[in-house]
Order: C-alpha cells, then sequence, then structure tokens
C-alpha cells in the first residue's frame, strides 16, 4: 500500500480519492462517493493492504457487493459479485482461451491442501470455499488476490495474513530458537563445541553473523563497463548487481549460445537479458517468463546509438525483440519441457524431442518463485533435459509459501516439522499438515524483519538509551534483524541443498554477489554441472 506523506485539505474538500501515487507525487484525481476516503479502484487496495478481513464500509458498493482485487491483475479492482463473469471473459489479463503447450496447472506445486481438485473442470468453476495461495494458480478464479493475505469466499473477505503482533514472547521464542540453531550448526566451524541446544535464544543471536557467513563473491562483466551499457539502466545499483550476475556465470563457463539456451525466471521488463544477449556472440535462444507483461523497451538493443531515421530504429528495435521469446505464466504452472524454443529433433524411437541444455538466471526472484523455478528445472530434468547452470539473487523470502518450498524434506528435518509424506502431487512427496502450515509462516513472516525490522521508538527523553527502550515480542531492534537473517539463511540454505542433490550440481553454493550498500538482497544461488553438459 503507498502511504499518503500527509494530509492535503484541497483533496478533502474536493472529495477526491486520499490515495498518493508515490511515482506520480500526487493524490488520485478520481472522485470518491460521499463519506468514502477512497475512490472505488483505491479502496480494495487499502484494505488488502491493512490485512483488515472485514473491509470498510468504503470497500461496500451502493447494490451491496464488495470490491476485490482482480486476482489476474491487481492493478485494478471488480465488484465481488462480478468476478466470474469479469474472469471469464472481460479482463484484458485473463488467460488466452487456447492453452499453450507448456501450461500444465500446478505442476509445481510441492504439497496441496487436502480436498483440493486439479481437474481442468473443477478450475473452471467457482467454488463455496476459496483456497489461499497455498493452494491455486494465479489464472484460477479461486484465488488469493494478494499472496498470503486475503481469500475470497463468494459474499466475505476473509483475512489468513500472519501478524507476529498477535503472538506472545514465549511463542517467538519457541518458534525461533531452533531456526536460529541450525543456522549456527550450517554456517560455524566450531558449533559442535558451543553446546547450542543449551544456550537462551538470546545468547543465539548474538552469535549470528550478518555479514561472514558464506563468502563474499562480487564480479563483473565486461559488457557492463561501457558507458553505453550503463544508460541504459536508471540505476547504477541495478548495473553493479547485474554485472556481477553475468560475470558469475562467466565464471561458471556457461555463455556459449551454441551449447546452451538461456532462460530467465521473474523477468520483468528483461533488463537482464538484454545484457545477456550483448555479451554472447552469437544469436542465442534466449526465454523470458513472467506472469505479467511489462513494458518491453529493455527489449530494444540500439546498437547504432547515431542512427536517427526512423526506419532505422523500427529496423533495429525489430530485430532485437525477435531475439527474445516471452513466456506469459505462473512459473507453478510452467512445464519447460513443453516449450517449444527448447526442444530439439523427435527421437524416432520414442518419438521424444530431445531438449536443449539450460542456464537458468534471474535477479531477485521473489520468494516462493524461487522455490517454484528450482522445481521447474528440476521436472525439466525429469523430462530428458539438463539443467546446466544457474545463477539467482534471492529476495523476498516473507512470500515463500508452504505448499511450494523446494525441500519439504528439509523442512522436516529444519523447522520440527512432522517425517509423516505421502504422494500429493506428481514427482512431488509431501502431506498437507495445517499446524505444519502455519508454523512455517510465521518462521517466513519474521525474516523480513532483517530488512524491513521497524527502529525502536525514539527516546521518551533526549538523553535515553535506545538499548532500553521497550522490547517488541520479547526482542531488541537488533535482535529482530539477527532473526529475520538467519531465518533468511536457513530457507536458502535448504534451497542449496537441494540443488546439490536434485540437480547434481556439487559446487552449488550461497555466495553474497554484491555488497549489502549496494542493495540489502545480496545474496544468490549460483552453480554448475561439472563437466557441463554438451550441446545437442
Amino acid at each position: 500500500m503507498m502511504t499518503t506523506p500527509g494530509h492535503d485539505a484541497n483533496v478533502s474538500a474536493a472529495g477526491r480519492c486520499h490515495h498518493y501515487v508515490s511515482n506520480k507525487r500526487r493524490f488520485c484525481p478520481l472522485t470518491t462517493r460521499p463519506g468514502a476516503t477512497y475512490c472505488r479502484e483505491h479502496v480494495a487496495i487499502h484494505n488488502s493492504g491493512n490485512g483488515d478481513g472485514n473491509g470498510s464500509s468504503d470497500n461496500i458498493s451502493t447494490d451491496g457487493s464488495r470490491r476485490v482485487l482482480c486476482p489476474y491483475d491487481t492493478s485494478h479492482s471488480v465488484e465481488l459479485n462480478s468476478l466470474a463473469t469479469h474472469m471469464r471473459s472481460r479482463c484484458n489479463a485473463r488467460p488466452p482461451d487456447t492453452a499453450p503447450p507448456y501450461l500444465r496447472p500446478d505442476c509445481n506445486v510441492v504439497s496441496l491442501p487436502p480436498g483440493y481438485d486439479r481437474s481442468d473442470a473443477a478450475r473452471a468453476m467457482l467454488s463455496n470455499t476459496l483456497w489461499g495461495d497455498e493452494g491455486l494458480a494465479c489464472s484460477d478464479p479461486r484465488l488469493v488476490v494478494k499472496p498470503g493475505e486475503l481469500v475470497y469466499p463468494n459474499d466475505a473477505v476473509q483475512s489468513t495474513q500472519t501478524k507476529l503482533d498477535t503472538l506472545d514472547t514465549r511463542s517467538v521464542a519457541r518458534a525461533l530458537k531452533p531456526v536460529v540453531e541450525l543456522y549456527l550448526r550450517q554456517t560455524l566451524p566450531n558449533a559442535g563445541r558451543l553446546e547450542l541446544d543449551r544456550r537462551l535464544l538470546a545468547e543465539l543471536l548474538d552469535m549470528v553473523d550478518l555479514a561472514g557467513d558464506f563468502r563474499s563473491d562480487p564480479r563483473s562483466h565486461p559488457v557492463l563497463d561501457s558507458s553505453q551499457s550503463m544508460a541504459k539502466t536508471k540505476h547504477a545499483r541495478h548495473a553493479v548487481q547485474q554485472s556481477s550476475l553475468l560475470g558469475h556465470l562467466d565464471a561458471l563457463g556457461c555463455l556459449d549460445p551454441q551449447k546452451y539456451a538461456f532462460v530467465e525466471f521473474g523477468a520483468g521488463k528483461g533488463e537482464l537479458s538484454v545484457h545477456l544477449h550483448a555479451a554472447l556472440a552469437d544469436n542465442p535462444t534466449i526465454i523470458l517468463v513472467d506472469r505479467k507483461n511489462f513494458r518491453q523497451k529493455f527489449n530494444v538493443d540500439k546498437t547504432d546509438e547515431d542512427s536517427t531515421t526512423t526506419a532505422a530504429t523500427e529496423s533495429n528495435s525489430s530485430f532485437s525483440r525477435r531475439q527474445f521469446t516471452r513466456i506469459y505464466i505462473d512459473i507453478r504452472d510452467l512445464d519447460l519441457s513443453r516449450v517449444p524454443e527448447l526442444q530439439g529433433a523427435v527421437d524416432p524411437t520414442t518419438g521424444v524431442p530431445a531438449l536443449r541444455p539450460v542456464v537458468a538466471y534471474s535477479k531477485h526472484l521473489c520468494g516462493a518463485a524461487t522455490d517454484l523455478t528450482l522445481r521447474c528445472l528440476k521436472r525439466y530434468e525429469d523430462a530428458g533435459g539438463s539443467v546446466a547452470a544457474i545463477a539467482i539473487a534471492l529476495c523476498c523470502h516473507h512470500r515463500c509459501r508452504y505448499s511450494t518450498y523446494a525441500d519439504p524434506e528439509y523442512l522436516t528435518k529444519t523447522l520440527a516439522l512432522s517425517a509423516d509424506a505421502s504422494s500429493s502431487c506428481d514427482g512431488c512427496s509431501a502431506k498437507w499438515d495445517e499446524s505444519h502450515c502455519k508454523a512455517f509462516r510465521q518462521i517466513a513472516a519474521m525474516s523480513s524483519w532483517a530488512i524491513n525490522a521497524p527502529p525502536p521508538p525514539p527516546p521518551s527523553e533526549p538523553s535515553g538509551d535506545l538499548s532500553e527502550q521497550p522490547l517488541r515480542l520479547g526482542l531488541t531492534f537488533a535482535q529482530r534483524v539477527r532473526a529475520g537473517h538467519a531465518v533468511k539463511r536457513v530457507l536458502d540454505l535448504g534451497r542449496a541443498h537441494y540443488v546439490r542433490t536434485a540437480l547434481s550440481m556439487s559446487n552449488a553454493e550461497l555466495v553474497y554477489f554484491t555488497s549489502r550498500s549496494t542493495s540489502p538482497e545480496n545474496l544468490a544461488l549460483v552453480g554448475a554441472k561439472i563437466p557441463l553438459p554438451l550441446s545437442l
């Protein structure tokens, strides 16, 4: 939610929406209903962002219908009683009528809620009970509109957001202590002699290293050293991170377009892939995956900066756009082996096409998207393909999900979850447990403390000591930051373990690919097969 920087008398007097559009530095110009604070578009955003499960009177239309965010595209809202019709025939962001061959609903989800029907018939119709973000893909009407926060039944809005402030001190300590212990055992060389299980949580948090737990390995690539390449990147800090990720791929020896195809997950505008394209000598196969259609302004590689004619510019733009294949799909539904650009000649004996080795990369792949990507790559290898290397900058661990975490067995061992497991989806082994899901949501929510921990309140007196301020959930500000860091790293260690075992990348590791001053989310998961797979 975008917050209002201050009260504007003109907004109130004119009966205008109080939603402040920060990137335009002004309030929304739309008018409101009498007595309402926000317009019909922004009221749904504010109510969902506040986690207000019941909504407010602003969010109810004159006919009594509640207005909610569109599941396909949360940039606009729709009346709840018109949601099904809107998604079936009106929304411009709805999926195509003919499903592409690579769309397999929920194929990369590890575990699903009990009673969840995977059939196409069940997915095509609304039900009385709507699943949360743990259940359905973004192309389903029964979806959570904002992941992890709101669920839409037929006539009400229910909140499932994890609110840490509702927990007591003992519950927080009980949830955190085993996670911090595991973090220290895996990152401290002498952890076995420290008797961690006998120490208090405060003692364990004092041992958390915010910078030295993994190797620092910032790199660079010549393609981003030129002023022309830097000019394409709006902020220099993004160029530094992109250069480092390309440098890691180069060091792994996989920047060879003749041998490998390249897949960027969570591609957004495609800026990283544009620089990758410039780093590759020949015409590469580059596939950009994202569930939303972004403006493709970075797809245009302006190699001729001195060209002034419109014809030359359009010709150059057309040539560059042909170098990329964009796939608009939720990663949870993506079967990479069915993407035509990755398929080679068909084997006459089996009738199955050969699959090209791929290199997977991403800059800041949020939360559950990272886990879905790893499962997607594993499914690609199970289908006969090969993943040569990965370089994924990690972020937004608070958006990790119990249903999608890549390695449920790792959760069983590390988060004190039940070891009971049963088959719940193709290639997956995990049994749904609501208590485990709740515990995971609490732990994942605590990871936000590492980046977004609110500062302690100001001292009541000028000479006050911040260390003497009241605790929050039994933890000081510094302890919350260390606790969040430990949670993030434990989740990342599980991902690295999964890549080493499931994708057979024995050298996969977590590295700090840039400085914390450049980005607070400065950890990347990198690795490659040894030896690298041969091309088709």
